[in-house]
Formats: C-alpha cells, sequence, structure tokens
C-alpha cells in the first residue's frame, strides 16, 4: 500500500528534485479545471488554455498525472493553442522553479510542510513566507493584479488594518495532486502548518488569495478572522485583473493575526476543528467532514 508523509522541512535542507517536485505539483494545481485552469495562454488570441482543455484527448488515467509528467510521456517542450494554433506562454514554466527558490529561500521567513508519496515523490505541500507586501507582489500577486497596482492593495490593507504592516505572512499555496485529494489529508497539510508558524508572530498579518469554490476557502470563511479585500466585488478592479481563467472567482483577503487563528482552529485534529466551527460550516463542508470523520 502506497505510503503518504506530511513533514515540515527546513528550508535550508531542500534539494533541487524537492524544488522541481514542488515546482510541478504547483503547476499542476494551476492548470486544472477543478482548480484554476490556468496551464498556458495564447500569444496571439489570448486564450487561457487548462490542462483538460489541451489534454483532452488522453485517458481518464493518464489526464490525472502531472503536467510535467504528460509532457514528458507526449515528449512535448511547448504547447500550441487549441483554439488558434498559436504559440502559448506557460503560465507555470521551468522559471517558476527560481521563482519559488526566490520565495523559500530569500525571505525573511519561510514555513514549509510536504506531502510525499513512497512510490511519487512530492504529491502536495503547503508553503507561506514572510517579507514585505512590496515583494509578495513581485513574487505573488503581479501575475493577477498587474494592473489593479500595488498601491491599491496597499491601501486596502491600510484601510482593514487600521495600519500598514512592515512585514506580511503569505500564504503561496496550498495543493494535493487529485488522487490524494481528501479533507484529511488536506487538514494533515493545514495542522502541520499550524504547528510550523512560530508564537513569536502570532500577531503578524496574513495575505491570501483563494478561489471562493474551494475547499479551504470554506475551510477559512468558517474561522471568520479574515477581512476580504473587495477586489473580485469591484467591477473597474475585476476588469483590470490578467492572465486569469475566466471561471476563477478569486478572494484577496487579509487575516489580522493568523499565527493565533491557525493554532486554535488547526493546531488539534480534525474533530477539534470540526467542533470550533461547528454553526459555521457550510452545508457542503460539513458533510464532506462528516463522511470522513466516521471513515477515519
Amino acid at each position: 500500500m502506497e505510503k503518504l508523509t506530511i513533514e515540515a522541512v527546513d528550508r535550508e535542507k531542500l534539494t533541487e528534485n524537492d524544488f522541481r517536485g514542488i515546482h510541478e505539483v504547483m503547476q499542476d494545481m494551476w492548470a486544472s479545471e477543478s482548480w484554476l485552469g490556468e496551464l498556458a495562454q495564447c500569444k496571439c488570441c489570448g486564450k487561457m488554455l487548462s490542462k483538460e482543455h489541451v489534454f483532452w484527448h488522453l485517458s481518464k488515467e493518464l489526464i490525472q498525472e502531472k503536467v510535467a509528467h504528460i509532457m514528458n510521456i507526449l515528449w512535448l517542450d511547448s504547447i500550441s493553442c487549441t483554439i488558434c494554433g498559436g504559440d502559448t506562454r506557460l503560465i507555470y514554466g521551468p522559471s517558476n522553479v527560481e521563482k519559488i527558490k526566490d520565495r523559500v529561500l530569500n525571505s525573511v521567513d519561510a514555513f514549509l510542510v510536504l506531502c510525499k508519496s513512497d512510490e511519487k515523490g512530492i504529491v502536495g505541500f503547503n508553503e507561506g513566507y514572510i517579507d514585505s507586501l512590496d515583494r509578495i507582489f513581485q513574487l505573488d500577486l503581479h501575475d493577477h493584479y498587474e494592473n489593479v497596482w500595488l498601491a491599491e492593495i496597499r491601501r486596502r490593507i491600510e484601510k482593514n488594518l487600521g495600519y500598514f504592516p512592515k512585514e506580511i505572512l503569505s500564504m503561496s499555496a496550498l495543493w494535493l495532486l487529485k488522487p490524494y485529494r481528501s479533507f484529511q489529508n488536506l487538514f494533515r497539510l493545514v495542522n502541520k502548518y499550524a504547528l510550523t508558524l512560530p508564537e513569536s508572530r502570532r500577531w503578524i498579518p496574513w495575505l491570501v488569495e483563494y478561489d471562493r469554490g474551494g475547499t479551504t476557502h470554506r475551510m477559512n470563511s468558517d474561522v471568520n478572522r479574515g477581512i476580504s479585500l473587495g477586489i473580485e466585488d469591484d467591477p473597474e478592479l475585476r476588469a483590470k485583473m490578467t492572465r486569469v481563467w475566466e471561471k476563477y472567482n478569486c478572494d484577496l483577503i487579509i487575516y489580522p493575526d493568523v499565527v493565533g487563528m491557525q493554532k486554535d482552529f488547526f493546531s488539534k485534529d480534525v474533530r477539534h476543528y470540526f467542533r470550533m466551527s461547528k454553526g459555521k460550516t457550510s452545508p457542503h463542508l460539513e458533510q464532506t467532514i462528516d463522511k470522513e470523520l466516521v471513515a477515519a
């Protein structure tokens, strides 16, 4: 039986293979229609192409493999637009490995939890880092918010917090590949991450971008401590967002006290989380948790 391990890792001990494995999982996360559908963008017609859009002809089993593995099998180093046949730009191409390294190794501090399969290597991760908003914008937000402008995001953070923080914890990504995606495994990633965050950072604000349709957005909505910056709900600003799949319903959220929130809700077991959020949890998520608690 395939064995999974979910552990926090020291950023100084990460290998080249670790960074490549994180990149491949992240690329697959953004590419899948079950998440954001952002595999590649056509340089000619501008169409954003999802993994399913490009590889629709493959078997159900093969399309569940990582994008990098599929491209390897098909001997592809680039993707043509399925609409007009033009050249495309991979949203998360090979250069993303260096961007991940920059976040993890060169930030003020970084926190990383890896989910590894003894057969497949890295199949999931939870990553965050502490830095200034200027660097977070360049490393994480620029692709979507280039035309919304850093100054507007800064203004909204300051308005909602009542001050502007020198440092912010950015949650860069949380993901599990489809065969390993369950509430239990997702919770284990969040739990390990919560235990990794130091008490000395209890009052640091946390900035995160969620898809409103995702489980992690619903989980964090349940704790009722995050404040939406409201960019998605402003038609003028939403129209300025770039490199975004048409179905992506994002929400940029600031949490005033991320470490306290994470430890209060996620540092114990899933039953504790369920008790803490009882009465707040969305019906769909509550049914998911109930089923998995029975199976646990």
